[in-house]
């Protein structure tokens, strides 16, 4: 019997609990809390303050040394090159049959992975490839460089390519390198008299409209995307047949193409070093604010005429805080990005640090959009501008801040 008063009373009590406990609250302790003690969100919208804004494009000298990628094509943003040096070893007893005239080169291929693409599957793509005749680095290797080899005949002018073909669904490019320049190279190892290995340029041709890339030979150490695959022969009675594979020593390459210019876009585009400058005037903004979150975004103008993407894409933008707009000086924490990821046709992100800063009373000399992948892509991206005249398409800025 008290077994099941015991449990009566445990069953009231749990319902006594919940009916407690599923009350609507009262309004008793609402106003023990003073109302300067209370938090209170604000938030600001660029868009609807009629802020203040600026924004501009410019062109920065990019080396190229350091790319992952190298990129071969052409489009209406402008043509890129390449520049390949190898160093070919073979024992000092094989050389020394080739100088005598009994081993033969048989056969040169090179073959390219493309891991980058931009442009239409099926459009014109072709290419020369010429024998450098001047010692060459890839430290500090920039367009000016490759303007001199062009411009100064700093190659042989004869294509020294055959066969060449785009195989395994756009993915290959393959091609016969003159077996005669892979000799050539090997002899001048014992024969001054003989041309030196300075590498090869790859030259895009007219009427060329796409571009591929190709990983850098250093990106992961064991890289065999780039191959130059040599086949030799020698002996009389009994003939011996042998083959080695060469990656490129160097690798780099060059775009050359003109800043775009708009009046209601700024952009940014990949290889030639396309950047933007933008800045939000905040003297609208009261003072003593924490700053809680900043959202920044960039609407795309996704017209073929005016933006044009590669694969993989160029799906976000990095941020960096001026600390001279007109040099284009860095601020000391630059090292530190902030990022904008794209949906759609919009690019955003938190730029909550950098605007803090600003609120704080630093100089506020504005912020420097460009791809990540800058030095081996050819993307643009057209953003619109601080002056197109849909307010609504204009950079906007939305912060959420408490007041001290």
């Amino acid at each position: 019997m008290i077994k099941y008063l015991r449990l009566s009373f445990l069953s009231l009590s749990l319902i006594a609990l919940f009916i407690s406990c599923s009350d609507s609250p009262t309004s008793v302790g609402e106003n023990l809390i003073p109302d300067q003690d209370k938090i209170k969100f604000s938030e600001y919208d660029s868009f609807l303050e009629s802020a203040p804004q600026q924004s501009y494009t410019y062109q920065e000298k990019l080396k190229y040394g350091s790319s992952e990628k190298v990129l071969l094509g052409k489009t209406s943003l402008g043509e890129s090159y390449i520049v390949y040096k190898f160093f070919i070893y073979m024992p000092d007893s094989l050389l020394t049959k080739l100088a005598n005239n009994e081993l033969t080169v048989t056969s040169a291929k090179m073959e390219m992975k493309s891991t980058y693409k931009l442009g239409a599957t099926g459009a014109p793509f072709d290419y020369s490839v010429h024998q450098i005749r001047k010692a060459w680095t890839e430290d500090g290797f920039d367009k000016d460089t490759l303007k001199t080899f062009l411009e100064t005949s700093q190659y042989d002018l004869s294509d020294v390519s055959s066969n060449r073909v785009i195989a395994q669904n756009d993915s290959l490019l393959k091609f016969d390198l003159s077996t005669q320049v892979v000799t050539d190279w090997l002899k001048a190892k014992k024969d001054s008299n003989f041309t030196r290995n300075y590498g090869l340029l790859f030259k895009p041709k007219a009427g060329t409209n796409r571009f591929f890339g190709f990983d850098a030979v250093y990106t992961d150490g064991t890289s065999t995307n780039i191959l130059l695959k040599i086949k030799y022969k020698w002996g009389t009675s009994t003939v011996y047949n042998d083959s080695i594979n060469v990656a490129p020593f160097w690798d780099v390459h060059a775009l050359l193409g003109a800043k775009p210019i708009s009046e209601n876009h700024i952009y940014l585009q990949g290889s030639i070093g396309v950047r933007s400058v933008l800045s939000f005037d905040f003297s609208k903004l009261p003072k003593n604010i924490i700053l809680n979150k900043a959202t920044l975004e960039l609407t795309v103008d996704d017209n073929p005429a005016q933006t044009s993407d590669g694969t993989p894409a160029s799906d976000s933008i990095t941020v960096q805080t001026l600390k001279d707009s007109i040099a284009k000086e860095l601020t000391s924490d630059s090292l530190y990005f902030a990022y904008l990821k794209r949906t759609g046709n919009i690019y955003s992100g938190d730029i909550a640090w950098m605007v803090q800063k600003w609120i704080k009373g630093d100089a506020n000399q504005g912020i420097i959009l460009a791809l990540p992948d800058e030095n081996y892509s050819a993307s643009r991206i057209a953003i619109y501008n601080s002056k197109v005249t849909d307010k609504a398409l204009r950079p906007r800025l939305k912060l959420i801040y408490t007041i001290k």
